[in-house]
């Protein structure tokens, strides 16, 4: 039940947003199982592609603080989770610290309101 409940939160995210986002999110990372984790108070649900040296990461809409980032980000709010690169540059390292993996992150770009794309590299 969990799984199907993510999967049409995945939908209904991805489908509020503007098409190319839409399309790239769909594309890249419908078929990918999400880990869901907790870093600095806020549970976030990663989509990792180890096979590309790339992630999606965005946070978790069931829980207050995901509902609480994506409200705030309608209202436009500023230093909530939404529009913060920093807070999900943070909480990619703390996800790669969680799996054991050496990974660093070396870029993080926005694909739709509140869901950023991480490329990394991994050592060993």
């Amino acid at each position: 039940m969990q799984g199907l409940k993510a999967g049409v939160v995945f939908a209904v995210l991805v489908a509020v947003t503007g098409c190319s986002g839409l399309d790239y999110a769909v594309s890249n990372y419908s078929k990918v199982k999400p880990v869901q984790f907790t870093y600095a108070g806020n549970t976030f649900r990663v989509y990792d592609r180890p096979d590309e040296n790339r992630l999606m990461i965005t946070p978790q809409v069931g829980d207050r603080s995901g509902a609480n980032a994506l409200k705030g980000a309608a209202q436009g709010a500023a230093g909530g989770l939404a529009g913060s690169e920093g807070t999900y540059r943070s909480a990619s390292d703390a996800y790669f610290s969680g799996t054991g993996r050496q990974c660093e992150v070396n870029r993080i770009e926005r694909i739709v309101e509140p869901q950023w794309e991480v490329f990394y590299t991994c050592r060993g």
